[in-house]
Order: C-alpha cells, then sequence, then structure tokens
C-alpha cells in the first residue's frame, strides 16, 4: 500500500537550508601532486639509450609521460613502478636530454629531474697490416694451417695450429715483436686447435681431444677422459674461461667440459651438432657470468644454435634465427649480444636478432667474431674477408682472397687474424 507522508513546507525547506549550510562549511581538501619519477641512465650503445623509470608505488594513481628533449616516447595511462624503456635510432656521440612528467585527468604535473645523457662514439677503421706466412709450400696443399691465436700484448702473440718448415713440423708459433719463433706443445705432429691465454705463464692449448697448460715452465697435459668425461670426447675446437679453475672446453658432437681446477666434468647440452665457438662476459646487473656456445656443422646446415650455460652448469637454448647459422659469439656485456655465421647479428637484450651485417658486408661464411667493445669489434670469413664494425657501419679488407680465416683476436688495437692459402699458414696483423 502506497503511503504518502505529508510535511509542512516551511520544515522542508528548513532542513535543505541546514544541508546547503553544512555542505558549504567544509572546503574541499586539494590533491596532492604525484611523486615525480626518477630517471637513471641504464645503458648506452651508439644508437640507442636505455633509460631505467622508477615511480614510487605511492603514486601510482597517475600516469607517466617520458621525453627526449620535447619529444613524446611513452605514454603509460597507468605509472608503472619500475620499467626500461629504450630510446632506438639516435646519433652516435650526440647528448639527449630526457625527463618526465606525471599525468592526472589530462594534466602534466611533478616533472623529474632532466638526465643528460650521450651516445657512443664510433671508432675508427684506420687500421694498418702486415701480412706473415709461415710454413714451406713445397709441401703441398693444406701442409701448413693455423686455427688459433690470443694476443697478450703486440710484442706477445701466441698462434697454433701445424706448420711445416724444412727444418721441421711444429704447432706453435710466438711473435716477439721482430720475429715468429716456432716450437712444439706435446709431440712432433700433435696439431693444436685452439688457444686462451691469461698470461705469458698462464696459457692452455688443446688438439681436439686433449688440453695442456703452460705455467710459464711446464706444459702440463691433460686428458677429458680422466675425470669420467669419456675417452671418446673431443672437446678441444675452442676454450674459454674466467681462470684456470673456470675453464670450459667445446667441440665435436655437442661436448662441453668443464674444468674446476681439479676435475674435468662433461655437461649435457643437449645437441650432437659441433660446437663452434665459446665466449662469456660478467652481466653488470647481476655480477654473475653468462657464458655462450654456438653450434653448427662444418659445412652447410641452417639452424642457428646458440646455448647458455647456467650457474648451475646446465645448458638451455637461447632462441635463434630460422634459417641462419651461428658459427661464433662474442659480447662484454650481455645485453647486447654478437653472433657471426651466415650474416652478422645482434641481439639487445628483451629483443630480437637483428641483422647488422650481411651479405653486402661479407658475402661468404663468417668464421670468428672478436671485440673490445659493444662499437669495436672484427669478423674474419671465408675468401680473405676482414670486416671492423664501429657501431654503426662495417669496413671490409681483402688482403688475400684465397685465404680461409680460422680465427682472430683483438685487444689493445691490435686485431690478428689467422688461416691458410691453400698451402701456407697466414697472419694478418692489424693495428690501428
Amino acid at each position: 500500500m502506497f503511503q504518502h507522508v505529508f510535511r509542512p513546507l516551511a520544515w522542508t525547506l528548513s532542513l535543505l537550508g541546514l544541508s546547503g549550510l553544512s555542505l558549504t562549511s567544509c572546503p574541499t581538501q586539494p590533491t596532492n601532486p604525484p611523486d615525480p619519477a626518477t630517471l637513471t641512465e641504464e645503458y648506452t650503445t651508439c644508437t640507442e639509450v636505455w633509460l631505467r623509470v622508477s615511480v614510487p608505488d605511492t603514486a601510482r594513481q597517475a600516469g607517466l609521460r617520458v621525453y627526449r628533449d620535447d619529444s613524446l616516447l611513452v605514454n603509460f595511462p597507468v605509472a608503472p613502478t619500475d620499467t626500461v624503456v629504450i630510446d632506438p635510432g639516435l646519433q652516435p656521440n650526440t647528448t639527449y636530454s630526457y625527463h618526465t612528467v606525471r599525468l592526472r585527468d589530462n594534466d602534466e604535473q611533478s616533472p623529474s629531474e632532466p638526465l643528460n645523457v650521450t651516445t657512443l662514439p664510433t671508432t675508427s677503421h684506420d687500421f694498418t697490416w702486415t701480412i706473415d706466412t709461415l710454413g714451406s709450400s713445397q709441401y703441398g696443399y693444406g701442409s701448413s694451417d693455423l686455427n688459433d691465436v690470443a694476443i697478450l700484448d703486440q710484442d706477445n702473440i701466441w698462434t697454433v695450429g701445424d706448420i711445416q718448415m724444412d727444418s721441421g713440423r711444429f704447432n706453435l708459433a710466438k711473435w716477439d715483436g721482430e720475429q715468429w719463433r716456432l716450437s712444439n706443445v706435446g709431440p712432433v705432429g700433435n696439431v693444436l686447435t685452439s688457444i686462451f691465454a691469461f698470461s705469458t705463464n698462464n696459457v692452455w692449448v688443446a688438439n681436439l681431444c686433449s688440453p695442456f697448460h703452460w705455467d710459464g715452465t711446464t706444459w702440463t697435459y691433460y686428458r677429458f677422459s680422466s675425470g669420467g668425461v669419456g675417452v671418446n670426447t673431443c672437446a678441444g675446437n675452442v676454450m674459454w674461461g674466467s681462470s684456470s679453475s673456470n675453464m670450459y672446453f667445446v667441440g665435436m658432437n655437442g661436448s662441453i667440459v668443464h674444468y674446476d681446477g681439479a676435475t674435468f666434468t662433461r655437461l649435457a647440452s643437449g645437441t650432437q651438432t659441433t660446437i663452434q665457438d665459446i665466449w662469456g662476459a660478467r652481466n653488470p646487473q647481476t655480477d654473475d657470468w653468462t657464458i655462450l656456445c654456438t653450434a653448427a656443422p662444418g659445412f652447410g646446415g641452417s639452424h642457428f644454435e646458440i646455448y647458455q650455460i647456467t650457474n648451475s652448469q646446465t645448458v638451455t637454448v637461447v632462441p635463434g634465427v630460422t634459417d641462419r647459422v651461428a658459427r661464433s659469439v662474442w659480447f662484454d656485456d650481455p645485453r647486447l649480444i654478437y653472433t657471426s655465421g651466415s650474416g652478422i647479428f645482434r641481439k639487445l637484450s628483451g629483443k630480437g636478432w637483428e641483422e647488422i651485417g650481411g651479405i653486402a658486408v661479407i658475402p661468404a661464411t663468417t668464421r670468428r667474431i672478436r671485440g673490445m667493445a659493444l662499437n669495436d669489434l672484427f669478423v674474419v670469413s671465408d675468401f680473405g674477408h676482414i670486416a671492423h664494425y664501429n657501431g654503426v657501419d662495417f669496413r671490409v679488407w681483402r688482403p688475400n682472397p684465397a685465404v680461409i680465416y680460422s680465427s682472430c683476436a683483438y685487444r689493445d688495437g691490435v686485431m690478428v687474424a689467422v688461416g691458410f692459402d691453400g698451402r701456407q699458414a697466414f697472419v694478418v696483423r692489424m693495428q690501428r
């Protein structure tokens, strides 16, 4: 049953008046402006800037905009607590100013302090080179070859392989600033395939299946099988280590062997493909080592295989590039990785692979990539190509088109590439 409640008009107006008085007597509280964000430089290349944006949790009710100078880079409707913004396509050696603003009801508030960041410069392509040959050509095709090289300084360069001279057969050559001095590690005919040097008194070399260590006085011979790794383990293709008690050896049939200073241990790689290269560097964010391997068949193939050795000594797969081959890897910071093989690629953390050098740069298989910095690295290949990358582009030399380069090393502005030209071992020494 509907009921209508009658109230005198005067009484109703009185209530309304009191209500209005009550509302107007309490002033509206102003809304505090959101807290400004904090910008820090995370990582910088010649053409990219990474910015870490940090916002206090209490201010997440407002949006966020990031500006480079007056150009809007990114607009977050709700500000993230912590994120990284990448600004690509910049000019080398150029200073850019960044700042943020908070956004509430489309009103920009609380600007941050500006952050000036200068991109890296490109490095010089200006190198001179010297060519040396080792071995006597009279012994026929393939009689002498160099497989790997290590630079201690410009007057202390070690290279390994198989060198046949009139005076004998050798597997180690040392450059002393004036000449190459030949010697043997192990028995005559022991072809060495790889070398890794920490100092003059701390050098590792290996043939396909056994490593040797030089302590400044004596070569010590090891066998992978002595640690229960397996008599058929051939992991001497390439080696890398952070110290002589943390060495990694890689090679045939997916072999990865770790040496801890006392014991050799084979790691399960999950592949039977020959592992062609290994490299590692510290992650500046975690201080842990990042160690990567590349696997590729001897010739042909189109499977981009990269593996990461974790801190727990397990091996995981790094997603690659379809229909390409990765033969070599190098980086000085795992946030930017370079590979070479069928093409030259780079990968920024959190992004996909980007080809920076295809057949227009080197129309051949690239065998080894080594550098000093992300804007200063070399790639060597079949048919005599040597390419320097300065952070933006390449310069290519071809001192001898007949040479197949096996490896290279780059240190303190000196690059040495080694291989063979069909009969003799071949060395190119380049200096900026």
